[in-house]
Formats: structure tokens, C-alpha cells, sequence
């Protein structure tokens, strides 16, 4: 044997901890190979197309018009989009950014977990997060479904790891205050964003800090508190200057009504909080066929339910031993003193959205799991910090855990589940061509139904712009969502098109044209599209 080298039994029992990095590996290739045309398959979605389409114009709106941003008012995502406009590269800037932050946020998730824990437990959870699968990897790439709200949690819980390790101050007191307030004008900006940022992300901060009196030295845990308090209530209070300010000039979201649920309606809330979490980390086998990828993600369901039931164990014994009986002597700073500190954190932001989610009537069917994406994140935590802690059973559970839902992840980017376009939204089979005969008619502007108008602008680089309206009555009218009032405003001597996808007649799209819009003066068809041309801009008939 060769001096200073251990034989393979020892190296083996030392790398197999570390085995996740190698499926992480193998992702990442993947990831890489696809990135082009994941993105794209991403954007076909009307949803997350919107976003980037009313990046693009937002500009071009008169002084006076109502922007409808959704059911949330993504302003994060718009300040940021027009902050990067003047880019050469900002469409694809504004593609990746959103999933670049999640990254970000994952990190600084990763990095307070190894504080807290140690780097093998910092890495699962880097690795399980970092490497998602379809239902994951769509809400970190979205920045109009809540990808800025995950990333700001992660970071909010890191900064309190990150004053709990520096005595509750990091550096002086000019720049401790200094570092308070950017996080501070992060928290402003989320809670301005998304009202889910106050239950995800504020109050499991300020409560974290205030927990700190208890469970950290006395010195440490006033100032650790007293940051909590001021950022926290910075952030609600600038957020709410922020959200007035956006509503009075005339950008907003539409009312969303959020009631407790009936009693009849809790479980039913469980369930789905249950199948939410199973969409996101690749066990959605409910339904498909057996065979080897519905059998993978009955593994990875099996996974996230022994995942579930580990933390609740684990978050019911440290709460008990550690919480409730003060612990003596309580740390001052360092790793003692991140511990209790990220485990408060992910606790509440755990606990606080799953309660939401449960006991509200904000779920409605499987996709509501973007709601409860920190309850994923913070489940993922706790078994991690609970595994490290243990023995090498709970390591080797862990890693053969993270192993099976990785392959799920990678599975998911062999099938190509985001890019194989189930939905058969238009592609640029069909925005080329159209693009190529506008030009050649003088058209700018056309209308068509809500799935297709804002995948087809974006496609066509807004060089053409395509404005989604629904059926009313006899007629058409302006779509209610993702919209500028302003590009429903006739524009005189304008030549418009009406574009119909009889694919996509969801949410009311026009299945024909209107008989009051008269006779077009011309008709062509591209794939599935049928276009419509008039000489004259057909907002100007819009109603029942």
C-alpha cells in the first residue's frame, strides 16, 4: 500500500455520504445540454410569458393606464426588469434571472444550514434544491410566480444566521445598520410583491429573533432581537409605502378574496397541501401509467413522505429539549449560537405557510404548490440538520432519500417534460411566419386569446404585438389579466389582426371572428393559427 493513502474500504465508507454530488453531477450536465430549450418550453406558458411581455412595453404605456399585473402584484420582478431594459441581452437576462436568484437564495440556504449543521447537511440541501425537476424548476424560473418571494425567505433566514454567528452584529455599528437596510429594502420590495412574504418570510424572522432572547446568550439575543424587529417592521411598513405608491399610479393586482376555509374544506386542504408537495419534488404518480417513470415518482413520494414525517419528529423533540428547556450556558456566537437561530427560522417558515395553506381558500388544485414552495425548502432543512446529528443509518437514509428524488429530477429533464409542450401552445412554427406576414400587411398590433397573445409577442420580440381578449356576449372584449389598459385604446387608420386557435379555447379565447367586426380583407393560416386581417383597428368594436 502506498504510504499516506488509505485503502478502499475506508475511502468508500468516507465518499458515500458525498454520493448526491454525483447525481447533482450528472443534472447538471443535463441541465446544460437543455438550457436552451427548457427556457424556451418554459415561456410557452401564457403565465410566465406575460411577465417578460409587459417587461417589454411597460414603457410604451401613456401616463394614466391601468396595468393588471395577476391575482399578486409581482413589482419585484417589474422594477427589476425595468431597472436591466437597456441591456443588449436583457430578454435573456430576464429569462434566467429569476432562477439565478432562486440559486442565489438556495445557497445562502446551503451556506446557513453548513453554520448551523455542518457541510455534508449544507450540501443536501444545496443538492435536493438546486437539482428540481419539472414542477420545482418552473416556479424558481418564474418571476411572476413567486421565485423573488423563496429566494428573499432564504436570504432573510441567512442573515440571521449570519448576525447569530457575529455576537448578533455583524462588523460595526455603521455596518451592521448598512447591511440591516439592504435586507431591510429586500423585505420592502417582497412585501410590496406578495402578501406571502409576510407568513414566509417576516414573521418567521422577527419571531426567530425574538425566539433568540430565549434560546441565545443574553448580549446576543438583544441584538439579535432588536435587528429582527427593526428589519421586520421596516420591511412591512416600507413594503406598504411601496404597494400604495405602485396601486396610485395605477399598477396593481386584482383582488384576490382570501377567507378562512369551511370546515368541510380542511381536509381537502390537507390533501392538496400533501399532493403540492409532491409535485414539487417528482412524486406526482397519482393517475399515470406503471411503468418505470410513475414508479420512480411513487419513490420519490415515498421519499417526501418519510421526509415529512422525520422533520415533524424532529421539530417536536428539538422544540421540546431545546426550546422549552432553556439550555444553559446559551451560546453567545459562532455555530452554538446558528443552530437554534436557523432552526427557529425554518421552523415558523415551515409551519406558518402550511398553516395558511391549510386553514384559507387560497389552494385550489395541485399547482397551488407554488404557495407552500419555503414548506419544500424548509422540510428539506430540518432532515438534514436532523440527519447530521445522527448516526450513519439517518446519514444513509438521507443520501439514498436525496439520491432517489435527484433521479426524478433527472428523469424529468430526460423526458423533457417542460420543453414536450403538452399543451400545444404556439411555438415559432407559427410566430415566425405570422411575424413575416405582418410586416409584409403593415400590421403591428392584433389580438388573439389569452394563451397565445403574450407567448407570440414575446416570440416575435414585440415587434409585433399580440394583446389578449375573451369572448363577451357576441363580441370580444379586454382580457382581465396580464394586461395594459392602453392597448385597448383604437388606434385610428390602424390595420389589425384578429389571430384564433381553436387548440386553445380555454379562459373564453374568440373562437371566430365577430359579425359586427364585417367581412376581413384578408385570412392566412399558420399551423394551428388562423389569422384574420381589417383595415382598421378592431378595439374600436370591442364589447357584448
Amino acid at each position: 500500500m502506498t504510504a499516506g493513502r488509505l485503502p478502499l474500504e475506508p475511502r468508500l465508507a468516507r465518499a458515500w455520504p458525498w454520493l448526491p454530488l454525483a447525481f447533482a453531477a450528472v443534472w447538471a450536465l443535463l441541465l446544460v445540454a437543455s438550457i436552451r430549450s427548457l427556457v424556451y418550453g418554459i415561456y410557452l406558458d401564457a403565465d410566465l410569458a406575460s411577465a417578460l411581455f409587459i417587461g417589454e412595453v411597460y414603457d410604451e404605456a401613456p401616463d394614466g393606464a391601468e396595468v393588471i399585473l395577476g391575482n399578486y402584484p409581482w413589482y419585484s420582478t417589474l422594477w427589476f426588469e425595468q431597472l436591466t431594459r437597456g441591456l443588449p441581452a436583457h430578454r435573456a437576462l430576464w429569462q434566467v434571472a429569476p432562477w439565478v436568484g432562486s440559486l442565489i437564495g438556495i445557497g445562502a440556504l446551503a451556506w446557513a444550514t453548513v453554520r448551523a449543521s455542518d457541510r455534508w447537511a449544507g450540501t443536501v440541501v444545496a443538492v435536493v434544491l438546486a437539482c428540481s425537476g419539472s414542477g420545482l424548476l418552473i416556479f424558481q424560473f418564474a418571476g411572476n410566480a413567486r421565485a423573488p418571494t423563496v429566494a428573499s425567505v432564504c436570504l432573510f433566514g441567512a442573515f440571521l444566521v449570519l448576525c447569530a454567528v457575529r455576537g448578533g452584529m455583524v462588523g460595526g455599528p455603521v455596518a451592521h445598520v448598512a447591511l440591516s437596510a439592504v435586507v431591510a429594502a429586500i423585505g420592502a420590495a417582497g412585501f410590496a410583491s406578495d402578501k406571502l412574504f409576510a407568513v414566509a418570510g417576516i414573521a418567521p424572522f422577527v419571531g426567530a429573533g425574538l425566539v433568540s432572547l430565549w434560546l441565545l446568550d443574553a448580549r446576543t439575543g438583544r441584538r439579535l432581537a432588536a435587528t429582527a424587529a427593526l428589519v421586520g417592521g421596516v420591511s412591512a411598513i416600507g413594503g406598504a409605502v411601496l404597494l400604495d405608491r405602485m396601486r396610485d399610479s395605477g399598477v396593481r393586482a386584482l383582488p384576490l378574496e382570501i377567507a378562512f376555509a369551511p370546515f368541510e374544506e380542511l381536509f381537502s386542504n390537507l390533501r392538496l397541501l400533501g399532493q403540492a408537495q409532491l409535485y414539487l419534488f417528482n412524486g406526482n404518480f397519482a393517475g399515470r401509467p406503471i411503468e418505470f417513470s410513475a414508479v420512480l415518482a411513487l419513490a420519490c413520494a415515498v421519499v417526501v413522505v418519510a421526509a415529512w414525517i422525520a422533520a415533524i419528529g424532529f421539530a417536536r423533540r428539538w422544540t421540546r429539549q431545546t426550546a422549552l428547556d432553556r439550555p444553559a450556558p446559551r451560546p453567545a456566537n459562532g455555530d452554538g449560537a446558528a443552530r437554534p437561530v436557523h432552526l427557529s427560522f425554518w421552523l415558523l417558515a415551515t409551519a406558518l405557510p402550511a398553516l395558511a395553506f391549510v386553514f384559507s381558500t387560497v389552494p385550489v388544485d395541485t399547482l397551488s404548490a407554488r404557495y407552500v414552495v419555503t414548506v419544500g425548502y424548509g422540510v428539506v432543512t430540518l432532515v438534514a440538520v436532523r440527519a447530521a446529528g445522527g448516526g450513519a443509518v439517518a446519514r444513509a437514509l438521507v443520501v439514498a432519500g436525496a439520491c432517489v428524488v435527484v433521479t426524478g429530477s433527472i428523469a424529468s429533464l430526460v423526458r423533457r417534460d417542460i420543453q414536450d409542450n403538452y399543451s400545444n401552445f404556439p411555438t415559432a412554427r407559427e410566430s415566425k411566419p405570422l411575424l413575416d406576414f405582418a410586416r409584409a400587411q403593415g400590421i403591428e398590433y392584433g389580438y388573439a386569446g389569452y394563451w397565445d397573445a403574450a407567448p407570440l409577442s414575446w416570440q416575435m420580440k414585440a415587434k409585433v404585438q399580440i394583446y389578449p381578449v375573451s369572448t363577451c356576449g357576441s363580441g370580444l372584449c379586454a382580457f382581465w389579466l396580464h394586461r395594459i389598459s392602453s392597448w385597448y385604446t383604437p388606434r385610428p387608420g390602424e390595420r389589425t389582426m384578429l389571430i384564433v386557435d381553436p387548440t386553445q379555447l380555454r379562459s373564453a379565447a374568440p373562437g371566430g371572428p365577430p359579425r359586427k367586426f364585417g367581412r376581413p380583407s384578408q385570412t392566412a393560416g399558420f399551423g394551428q393559427l388562423r389569422v384574420y386581417v381589417y383595415p382598421y383597428d378592431i378595439a374600436s368594436r370591442f364589447g357584448p
